[in-house]
Formats: C-alpha cells, sequence, structure tokens
C-alpha cells in the first residue's frame, strides 16, 4: 500500500497514521512472529493444556501438561486420562473444562488478544486513511474484506481454546459440549478488548451498587417477560473506574458457567472489579429428589421456574434473591415490586464461591484466607 501511494500528501497522511495506530508493542510482536514463521523456523510457542473440573462450583486443576510445536498432536491421549483420572468418581455426571493457553519462555501468552488487537488496529489505520485522503482506495477495500473474514477465523479459534464437557463415570463417556460468543451487532467490527461502559448516563438511577442491583432486578425481569421466560445467563462487572461491563453467554452445559464464574473471579485484582451482578433462570426442585440420578432425569421432576438474581461488592456483600416465573407471567408489575423483599444474605452459597474468594483476597487481605468460606 505504501508503494502504491502517488502524492507527497498521501505519504504524510499515511505516516501520521501509521505512527499512531502500527507502531505499538503488540504489532511488533506479531510482525517479528511473522518474519520468524515465513523465514526462519514455525512458533517457538508452547501449549500448555489444563483440565479443570467442577465441583460445587469451584474449579479443581487435575490435569496440567505442556507441549511444544512437535509433540501437540500428543494431547489425544488427553482423553484417557481425563476418564482414568475421573472414572473412580461416584457421582452421577462430573463438568469440567479443558483450557488451551500458550506460553514463551515461560510467561504466558494470549495469543488471540495481540491478534485482535493487531487487527483492531489495522481496520482503524485503514478507516482513518480513507476518511483523511477522501479517496476511493481499492488496496483499503480488499484489505478491509480480508479483516472481516480473519475476524471470523479469530472467534471460532477463541472458542476453541475453551471447551467444556461432561463426563459420566457410570458409562465412561466423556461429552463435549456446545457454546455460543456473541459477536454484537457488527461482526465486522472488532475491538481490542470488551467494551466497558461508564456508569453515568446509562438505565441505572443511582451509582450506588445496591440501588443499581435493584435497576438490574428490574430490567431483567422486563426482559424475561418479554422473551417468553427464556434468558441468558448475564453477569454485569463493575470497575473501580466507574465502568462496567455487561457479559452474556450462552451455554448448553453447567460445566460453561462454572467456567464463567471461575475466569472473572480471577480478574478481580487485576481488573480492579469492585462488584458482579449475576441474573440466571434456574429449576426448583422437590425435597425428596433423587440425587443420584443424572441432571436431565433430576430436572423432570422440576415443579417450577425461578429467575434468580446474586450481588456481591468488594465488601464482602451478598444477596441472593429470586422471582417465581409463573408470578412474572402474571403480573410482572407486582414481581418487579416485591422482588427487593425477598433478597437473602447467604455467605456460604457455594455457586460463587471462587468470586467471594478472590473479592476477600484483594480487598481483605487481613482475613485467614485458608478458614475462608
Amino acid at each position: 500500500m505504501q508503494k502504491s501511494l502517488d502524492s507527497s500528501k498521501n505519504k504524510k497522511i499515511y505516516k501520521q497514521l501509521r505512527d499512531q495506530y502500527l507502531i505499538s508493542d503488540e504489532l511488533k510482536w506479531l510482525n517479528d512472529k511473522r518474519v520468524e514463521v515465513i523465514h526462519q523456523n514455525p512458533f517457538k510457542l508452547n501449549k500448555q493444556i489444563m483440565v479443570n473440573v467442577y465441583f460445587y462450583g469451584n474449579s479443581n486443576e487435575i490435569i496440567k501438561h505442556n507441549y511444544t510445536y512437535e509433540n501437540w498432536e500428543n494431547a489425544k491421549q488427553l482423553e484417557t486420562e481425563i476418564k482414568e483420572k475421573l472414572k473412580t468418581f461416584k457421582a452421577p455426571e462430573i463438568y469440567l473444562s479443558i483450557i488451551i493457553r500458550f506460553t514463551e519462555n515461560g510467561k504466558e501468552i494470549n495469543i488471540i488478544d495481540l491478534i485482535k488487537h493487531g487487527v483492531a488496529d489495522m481496520n482503524s489505520f485503514l478507516t482513518q486513511f480513507k476518511l483523511s485522503t477522501n479517496t476511493n482506495c481499492l488496496k483499503c477495500e480488499n484489505m478491509e474484506l480480508k479483516i472481516s473474514e480473519k475476524i471470523k477465523e479469530i472467534c471460532i479459534y477463541e472458542l476453541c481454546l475453551e471447551r467444556d464437557y461432561k463426563y459420566i463415570p457410570s458409562t465412561n463417556l466423556l461429552e463435549p459440549k456446545s457454546r455460543a460468543k456473541m459477536l454484537g451487532f457488527n461482526d465486522n467490527n472488532i475491538n481490542k478488548k470488551e467494551e466497558k461502559v461508564p456508569i453515568n448516563n446509562n438505565f441505572f438511577q443511582s451509582n450506588n451498587l445496591k440501588d443499581m442491583f435493584k435497576d438490574f432486578i428490574s430490567c431483567h425481569i422486563l426482559i424475561y417477560k418479554l422473551q417468553k421466560q427464556h434468558i441468558m445467563p448475564t453477569m454485569f462487572i463493575f470497575y473501580k473506574d466507574k465502568t462496567f461491563k455487561i457479559n452474556p453467554f450462552l451455554a448448553e452445559s453447567k460445566a460453561t458457567f462454572y467456567r464463567k464464574i471461575n475466569t472473572i473471579s480471577t480478574q478481580i485484582e487485576r481488573e480492579h472489579i469492585i462488584g458482579i451482578f449475576v441474573v440466571w433462570e434456574s429449576y426448583v426442585l422437590p425435597t425428596n429428589i433423587n440425587f443420584n440420578e443424572r441432571y436431565e432425569e433430576r430436572v423432570k421432576h422440576s415443579e417450577k421456574t425461578i429467575l434468580c438474581f446474586y450481588y456481591i461488592d468488594k465488601n464482602l456483600e451478598e444477596i441472593f434473591t429470586f422471582v417465581n416465573s409463573e408470578t412474572i407471567e402474571n403480573d410482572i408489575y407486582k414481581s418487579i415490586k416485591e422482588s427487593d423483599f425477598n433478597s437473602t444474605i447467604n455467605p456460604h452459597y457455594q455457586l460463587f464461591y471462587s468470586i467471594r474468594y478472590n473479592f476477600a483476597k484483594t480487598y481483605h487481605k487481613y482475613l485467614n484466607l485458608k478458614n475462608f468460606k
């Protein structure tokens, strides 16, 4: 593209935008790797595979292996190893995830984020170049088309790096579970990271987290009603800089839900998270349910469904509240009004143990975490 520029004005614009968008540590790393792979040798990145099993929602690492480029295919034996470790468990089903990470010289490299960063900067460069030169740039359009195709590939690769499963000890069967990723309204755009939004000027009526939680409840009761009692599990994540991020996700398996919770918990200290809201739908089972049955059989005995809400902040204050789906169907305004009154503080709710633990670890260093529940 640089060689095809035919005027000193466009060359100057090119140089200014290049210095603004294409000179960064991330772009340098990507270009160095491109030169290395094309002219020298294959990637020297190591692949690290971890198998995390979820007990009461808490993540437990049972397998961790390192592979180099030369023996990546040896990972095929992983399924046999997982089955050997889990077949002695008595539970009707066990939820787990297989997570792939890359390391370079002993340091973890988030290669997907690096690629996203590079692609986003190149896309911004092309957009600004066309606006600044006010010309129809055929090369720009061709590169934008390639970027659009590459974005779809990146999203597929990203999904493949975290895979969720269910293991059935009685049949020694490891079942892969599907998942999906939301790309937003314009699939041809890609951000360096998920966008955080200022709390101000959004649908929240207050800057106080507990009051905002009431708005969160009301909003999702309405959404649940409009979507005919269907809703995606969604997390609202609040940050110290008075921004928040909406993180909805589709999941076929409990493993996906558990993995998301445990992933967010590891980000609390690094990203200065101060509060988390969660909404999801749940079955209500009779007290005499047989927990030796598999989940698919247990839910057949469900008495009703409820819309659940969870709140936790950096002070370790927790709220768990729910609304009966039948109440929402019959009288949505009554359900919104009464939802604030059936809130219960439940400090031992195990589903969110990892989040509670990491809030304590980050903001309450005086606590004895060995005995923390």
